[in-house]
């Protein structure tokens, strides 16, 4: 017991070990440490994995939210077609069914998402969802295109 207490100071561990201190993979209050009869280790990992996969899907669907609420523009950004132009409205060849303008994803956005949580240091730190809305707008990963660059890689 003396050799405990002598690391204990060593160590400054609390006194009271009942102290509630915050937990990043803390789960639900209902949840045994040792959910489905694996080890607190392997509760933890799972929880991590977790929390990052609802994370990542959260983005995901914020992105995608981003990404109706902008229009498309009136000309592709890669090629520069728009619905007016003379050979789209012949409706001929990649232009049967007109421009067909529309807002697309350029970017990888799994890797934006990446490249964000190491930028931002999440976690440990919490997701923010005004600073993943910014790092959307700083990297443009959406925009307008016609039916012929979406098509080419």
């Amino acid at each position: 017991q003396q050799q405990q207490q002598q690391q204990q100071q060593q160590l400054q561990l609390p006194d009271d070990p009942g102290v509630s201190m915050s937990w990043p993979l803390r789960g639900p209050e209902n949840e045994p440490t040792n959910s489905a009869g694996f080890g607190p280790l392997a509760s933890l990992v799972t929880r991590a994995w977790l929390n990052t996969v609802r994370r990542r899907l959260r983005m995901l669907g914020l992105a995608e939210e981003y990404r109706q609420q902008h229009r498309a523009d009136e000309a592709c950004s890669q090629c520069g077609v728009r619905e007016d132009d003379p050979f789209v409205l012949e409706r001929i060849g990649a232009w049967r069914n007109g421009a067909e303008l529309r807002v697309q994803a350029v970017l990888n956005l799994r890797e934006l998402v990446e490249s964000f949580e190491r930028h931002h240091g999440v976690p440990p730190m919490p997701f923010d969802a005004a600073q993943w809305e910014s790092w959307l707008t700083r990297h443009e990963p959406f925009k307008t295109l016609c039916c012929r660059c979406v098509q080419e890689p």
